[in-house]
């Protein structure tokens, strides 16, 4: 029998969309393109993968992939596709590191399921009835396919001897119906029945959109990620778990507010880019959380925050060398040497926390300048015998 496609499943099994689901069904035929070009249906952001690396077409009768010329190439069940290939439910779609597993629901009317013989029984005895008033749920059971309007109601016949059981179906003119006697009791309750119809209602699916995307830091970087959802337009919460929990909030592919402990803005963001190991989790915004009030600790465009934030990196591992360990102790000298009104204003705020905090670490969270620039000015404090570290 030929192909008849009701809607394509693409599920991300493996890559940096693993647990994210996408049902093509609508409109016939789609096209989506896959690739790293922000043109593309589907973004895939590994540098491995080609702009336009990829194409799953879906017909009403044919579902089939065509790669686009990769230069990496396209995977169908772990061989490669030289031009396009038909693509088939449970069949695993590789580009890069993605697996994106494939699940095709067919168009098939079903059959009439077959009469049972106390149906057919059932519909002998009403055949001939005319039509009746609306009754309860039960009604429907006995008589299939009659209109209702009033109440149908059951009773046994007043008889000692008799075996039957008698129907009366209320009305201008009563009539009765001869039934078996163990008919009745066989009847489900209305309790029942509501049970049994609660059981085939489907139950309600989360929306593809409110679905969290998560995975792991080592196979997806926060800056790739960063960038993915920026380019995605997306909004939502990020949560990492890494050495510390993070947070990230983003609006419209726009990176709003960041937070890492005590420390908040651009500094817990340099902070977690530093971050190979760990779990993500994004997850999407409410349409009403999209337009409530929402706190905002950063500005700028995510690529410009991101150069900053390895620019600063590079640098402070270049100074740490120079440095205590961050879990030393800092102390200002008894007996101070220079003077403190040649210092700079940041630079007595630096030393402000050190005589508040006592600790490398809790100055740095503590201060109000970059990790980089505190770091240059307690090396400076301990350069010219302000401090010393313990």
């Amino acid at each position: 029998m030929a192909l008849q496609v009701s809607e394509v499943i693409l599920n991300f099994v493996e890559g940096e969309n693993e647990g994210v689901e996408i049902r093509v069904g609508n409109k016939l035929p789609r096209t989506l393109t896959l690739g790293r070009s922000e043109e593309c249906d589907i973004f895939l952001g590994e540098k491995k993968i080609s702009r336009k690396h990829c194409q799953i077409v879906v017909q009403p009768n044919r579902v089939f992939l065509k790669d686009l010329q990769s230069t990496n190439g396209t995977f169908v069940n772990k061989e490669r596709v030289e031009n396009e290939c038909d693509l088939h439910s449970d069949d695993r779609v590789q580009v890069g590191t993605t697996v994106i597993r494939l699940t095709i629901e067919e168009a098939i009317k079903a059959a009439n399921p077959p009469e049972t013989q106390n149906t057919v029984k059932m519909r002998d005895v009403v055949s001939d009835l005319e039509e009746l008033p609306t009754g309860e749920a039960l009604s429907d059971e006995l008589f299939p396919g009659v209109s209702r309007s009033a109440p149908v109601s059951l009773a046994k016949a007043p008889s000692a001897t008799a075996k039957d059981e008698r129907v009366t179906v209320g009305g201008a003119a009563p009539r009765t119906l001869v039934m078996p006697p163990d008919l009745l009791e066989e009847l489900p309750s209305l309790d029942e029945d509501e049970a049994e119809l609660l059981e085939t209602v489907p139950k309600r699916k989360e929306p593809e959109s409110q679905r969290p995307l998560s995975g792991d830091l080592s196979a997806m970087g926060l800056a790739d990620l960063l960038q993915s959802l920026a380019q995605n337009h997306k909004s939502g919460h990020l949560t990492l778990a890494g050495i510390q929990k993070g947070e990230l909030t983003l609006r419209e592919g726009q990176l709003v507010h960041a937070t890492l402990g005590d420390v908040d803005g651009p500094k817990a963001l340099y902070r977690m880019l530093a971050w190979n190991e760990g779990e993500f989790e994004f997850s999407p915004l409410s349409s009403q959380s999209k337009s409530g009030v929402m706190k905002a600790s950063i500005t700028g465009k995510i690529e410009t925050l991101l150069m900053e934030g390895f620019r600063q990196h590079d640098e402070y591992q270049k100074l740490k060398s120079r440095l205590p360990d961050e879990s030393s102790a800092l102390l200002i000298k008894p007996l101070l040497r220079s003077k403190l009104s040649e210092l700079h204003p940041k630079v007595l705020d630096v030393l402000q926390a050190v005589w508040n905090e006592k600790n490398f670490q809790r100055v740095l969270d503590k201060s109000p300048f970059s990790d980089l620039e505190t770091a240059k000015m307690i090396y400076y404090l301990l350069k010219k015998d302000y401090i010393v570290a313990q």
